[in-house]
């Protein structure tokens, strides 16, 4: 008993030591985390600097500026949100945001790899024309690129370390957990494979050089994703990866259904290497079997889902009929868009794309409908949440191009015989009806959403003035929040109409008025759903949509930044066809751009000027405290008097 009591005593006695040793690790980690934000914010600013003084220094590929241009901007406002997320994660809520941000760093990162690295050993000479880009901002692209590739695969191997420590000291899993974990270590080695061939293969496919680069993007991209997923698992109760987690899959995602088109658009090229579509076997075979795999797994855990449904139907008494039953219908109507795609796959000259936005549309709403039926009947068992989100993150997207690719060819030839302009009736007029749907009820939910506030306010007013634990500051910011809501809503709706009216008004540039159609109904949608998250956020989770919109409205921002730029004082005479814009939507669109600009610079500025009081008040606090602790308290100053006057007495 004695030794028990003793054991106990060393275990209390050991556990305040084991948490100030965590305690002063987790202070040794946080300087290293700010210094590493200051580096990399430092790095960005140069790029965004050396892009703008060489915008049009590097006729070789005119994006690789733009590229420098965009990772720098971007990665500036990400390092400053991710330091005021650890510094007042209390008081500011900037996950989404942040997310969103290094959503879009990753995307423009993938692209700058293509851009960069196919044009590698430019020419420096200004003399050379068409092949000279600038050195400077070339090789610190270039430098940019080969650092964090290289900084990925330490990490990789890092991670491979950190596994087998993990594997050889973690014993006691059950077999669903080691059964992920495999899955998880077959994948990781089948993204490592298509990351070699890849790399082994990238200048030897000529009838398409995307079909290398589509095997070194996903392979990348489902190593960092698998090793993430693993760590999640593993250590969630320590790190917190689910957002990146969730970036990674939607990447991924994007990548899997622009390798379908590359790839199945090429089938059986020629493995002479003498051939003009000649494609090495190994690269394309391995990108071709793998996502005949990939589909194939998808139509068997489709099938699967039926089953499941069919038997959560029978069991369950008191599912939702509404939702069920609108499941069912836009299951069935992803089914016929499904079908009808995949038959006038090459039936639509005037634009290939229009089948293949119906295949895409259908294939992904197939998923997510099956999906989200799994959610809400069996949420206790199965967990897909991201999944689910990026699924409508992805649908959303097909849905924005689908609108540029259908409404650019209104009115085709249904005459087979009109090779240029001809198009499947059938296709064309599925993909215009869908589209046309989807946007009135868009329409109709912002339209019922606009009533629900308002009824909601009108009933909710008298609640709000007898509530006496509310404090006045709080009531302000939201109502700052509400008007600044309604004024950005009523912004995108000017943008929405300006667009257009003006759809066909901008030969210069037909991307300009798309582009304000876009930002304005994304932009509508996501105000409205902000609104609903803060108002009704007991009652609706509408976080990963809000995440989503957010995150499509970022792309088509820097998309609009690019066509908007470029285009700089067009011609406002319409008989000027070549340099034509209409003066209302060209102007709407370039002071939009400019005031978000001037709007990101201020909020910069501001969080400089945060950071640094922030960091004077809290060095003041500790030298405060430290004085205040090393002054001697009033005992003290006694007990040292009287030691002192019983030594003066002694002798």
């Amino acid at each position: 008993m004695v030794e028990q009591q003793q054991s106990d005593d060393n275990q209390k006695n050991s556990e305040p030591g084991v948490k100030n040793s965590i305690k002063k690790l987790k202070n040794k980690f946080v300087p290293g985390f700010q210094y590493t934000l200051i580096i990399a914010t430092g790095f960005n600013i140069s790029m965004l600097v050396i892009g703008c003084l060489n915008v049009h220094k590097c006729p070789v590929n005119k994006n690789i500026p733009l590229f420098l241009i965009a990772t720098g901007a971007i990665g500036i406002i990400s390092k400053f949100t991710t330091y005021v997320r650890t510094r007042f994660s209390k008081h500011i809520q900037v996950v989404y945001f942040e997310t969103s941000l290094y959503s879009v760093e990753s995307i423009f990162f993938f692209l700058g790899s293509y851009w960069v690295y196919k044009y590698y050993k430019p020419s420096y000479d200004p003399t050379d024309g068409d092949v000279y880009c600038n050195k400077t901002a070339y090789l610190l692209a270039f430098i940019y690129l080969t650092f964090l590739y290289s900084l990925l695969l330490v990490m990789i191997f890092g991670c491979c370390c950190a596994f087998c420590c993990l594997l050889c000291l973690g014993s006691g899993e059950d077999t669903s957990k080691a059964g992920c974990k495999y899955s998880l270590l077959v994948a990781a080695i089948c993204n490592f494979a298509m990351l070699v061939i890849g790399c082994l293969n990238v200048h030897k496919c000529p009838v398409n050089e995307k079909i290398p680069l589509y095997l070194i993007a996903t392979g990348a991209i489902g190593l960092v994703s698998k090793f993430v997923s693993y760590f999640r698992r593993r250590i969630s109760a320590h790190v917190q990866v689910v957002f990146f987690e969730t970036s990674l899959y939607s990447v991924e995602a994007a990548f899997f259904f622009l390798g379908t088109f590359w790839v199945y658009k090429e089938y059986k090229p020629s493995f002479d290497p003498d051939e003009k579509d000649y494609c090495n076997e190994t690269a394309y075979m391995f990108a071709f079997v793998h996502l005949t795999i990939y589909y194939c797994f998808i139509v068997f855990v489709a099938f699967v889902c039926c089953c499941i449904v069919c038997v959560a139907i029978c069991v369950s008494a008191t599912a939702d009929t509404g939702v069920k039953y609108t499941l069912i219908i836009a299951a069935a109507l992803n089914i016929s868009v499904l079908v009808v795609g995949c038959l006038n796959v090459h039936k639509c000259p005037v634009n290939k794309n229009i089948p293949l936005f119906l295949i895409a549309v259908g294939g992904i709403g197939l998923m997510s409908k099956f999906i989200s039926y799994i959610r809400e009947r069996l949420s206790e068992l199965v967990t897909v949440a991201h999944l689910e989100s990026s699924l409508y993150s992805a649908e959303v997207v097909f849905c924005f191009l689908g609108s540029y690719w259908v409404f650019k060819e209104y009115q085709p030839s249904y005459d087979p015989f009109d090779e240029t302009k001809y198009c499947n009736k059938t296709a064309y007029l599925f993909a215009f009806s869908y589209l046309i749907i989807h946007y009135t009820i868009a329409l109709a939910v912002l339209l019922a959403c606009c009533c629900f506030t308002l009824c909601c306010m009108i009933c909710t007013y008298k609640v709000r003035t007898c509530c006496q634990d509310m404090v006045s500051v709080e009531q302000e910011n939201d109502t700052g929040i509400q008007y600044t809501l309604i004024t950005a809503a009523i912004f995108n709706f000017a943008m929405l109409v300006v667009g257009s009216l003006n759809v066909h008004k901008c030969p210069v540039n037909k991307n300009i008025p798309l582009f304000l159609i876009a930002i304005g109904a994304i932009g509508l949608v996501s105000k409205f759903v902000s609104y609903i998250r803060d108002r009704l956020s007991k009652h609706v989770r509408v976080s990963y949509i809000e995440s989503a919109l957010y995150s499509v409205e970022t792309i088509f921002f820097f998309l609009g930044t690019y066509w908007v730029y470029k285009e700089f004082k067009p011609s406002y005479n319409p008989l000027d066809r070549t340099k034509y814009c209409n003066k209302t939507a060209y102007l709407f669109a370039f002071i939009y751009l400019t005031v978000h600009y001037t709007i990101l610079i201020a909020m910069i500025f501001g969080c400089c000027c945060f950071v640094c009081c922030a960091m004077w008040m809290a060095k003041a606090e500790n030298s405060r405290s430290y004085d205040v602790e090393s002054q001697p308290t009033n005992t003290e100053a006694r007990e040292a008097l009287t030691t002192n006057d019983e030594s003066e007495a002694k002798p």
